[in-house]
């Protein structure tokens, strides 16, 4: 072996990377992009698995709590469940004598003039505070009972809305549907229009021109007036929403991709491809669709906050998602109402919203520099 050889043999073997890869690692560097991708993981993340485990349903009403401020607290107070029984006891056509905790519970001494029907006791379960209630006791021929109850205890970490529904349960609710119609809607905008741009912009000609022009004239249709149409003929619903939205939102994405196609069909590997028989379903599938994603990519991120935005706005007047389910810009909407008495409303799901548009516009930028050629 000579000393070339030698020198060849000892030489450490060099592994190169990908674009793809030096991307994520350009990406990983960029701390804003990071934290955007931290922020939207964890939102994303409590939206799918904080309804299943919350205790409360985002549909429950409960009566005896309409908008009761955010806290720790346990609902009710002792003040509260003294009032709550009270309230109970005049449904009841009785007066409330004396209360005294007992254990977990209260027990009641209740009078009246006239004799009262146990029966009546059911009440006290039918309330939002107590369980489990019975007569200890009966005297003066029916018109005194003393009952005993358990106080069922609630906690509301972010309140109730004007409904007493749990705010927090339905702020995860919302959240999870405004990001499934935001990315719903990305994903069929994506299809459609790269789909629309590629071919558009491969072909050319008169078939480009015919193209470009049928997205020129839906570019001049106003989106609410279709939204409402779609409103007023179908109802409103999840699907509709998404297909809607993303309907409409594909008109840019064509066009985006068709600037990358006219300029791609030109690079020596498309002339290559075609030198070589390759038909056009296959040029656009290996050659154009792939070498046009970077820019898609950024786009898409930028177009789901969009998206999101969109049905807020939607929402916000009344053309969103059907009761009870619900939408950050429903819950917007309804916080907007209540401003003045009960501020947390539209301050709690207005956070989430735009923690998840500034992480995703931080994503967008961030992708945007990582795949910037002029940056390898």
């Amino acid at each position: 072996m000579t000393a070339i050889d030698d020198a060849v043999a000892a030489t450490p073997v060099v592994r190169g990377s990908s674009l793809w890869t030096e991307a994520r690692h350009r990406l990983m560097r960029n701390r804003a992009a990071v934290v955007g991708l931290v922020v939207l993981a964890l939102i994303a993340a409590l939206a799918v698995i904080g309804p299943l485990v919350s205790p409360h349903d985002y549909d429950k009403v409960y009566s005896d709590y309409v908008k009761v401020g955010p806290g720790l607290a346990a609902h009710p107070s002792p003040e509260q469940a003294q009032e709550l029984a009270r309230k109970t006891a005049s449904r009841m056509r009785a007066q409330v004598d004396a209360i005294e905790p007992v254990g977990d519970g209260l027990r009641i001494s209740l009078s009246a003039t006239r004799p009262i029907d146990d029966r009546l006791a059911v009440y006290f379960d039918r309330s939002d505070a107590f369980a489990n209630t019975r007569v200890i006791e009966k005297a003066d021929e029916g018109r005194k009972l003393v009952i005993e109850t358990t106080i069922e205890h609630a906690y509301f970490p972010f309140g109730t809305d004007a409904n007493g529904r749990d705010m927090a349960t339905r702020i995860l609710i919302g959240a999870r549907i405004s990001l499934a119609i935001g990315l719903l809607a990305s994903f069929v905008a994506l299809i459609i229009g790269v789909t629309w741009g590629a071919t558009a912009g491969y072909l050319g000609g008169r078939i480009d021109n015919l193209m470009m022009r049928i997205v020129d004239i839906l570019y001049s249709l106003p989106f609410i007036f279709f939204v409402i149409m779609l409103v007023v003929f179908f109802g409103r619903n999840f699907v509709l929403m998404f297909l809607a939205v993303g309907a409409v939102e594909w008109l840019d994405m064509a066009r985006i991709v068709r600037g990358q196609t006219l300029s791609l069909k030109r690079q020596e590997y498309v002339q290559a491809a075609e030198a070589m028989g390759v038909d056009t379903l296959g040029i656009l599938k290996r050659h154009i669709i792939p070498n046009t994603l970077g820019t898609v990519i950024v786009f898409l991120t930028l177009l789901v906050p969009r998206v999101i935005l969109i049905e807020s706005f939607m929402s916000f007047l009344g053309l969103g998602v059907q009761e009870p389910l619900t939408s950050l810009g429903v819950l917007i909407a309804e916080g907007a109402k209540s401003l003045q008495e009960a501020p947390f409303l539209l301050i709690f799901p207005s956070v989430i919203l735009v923690g998840m548009l500034f992480s995703l516009n931080f994503i967008g930028d961030g992708l945007r520099d990582a795949l910037d050629p002029k940056d390898r």
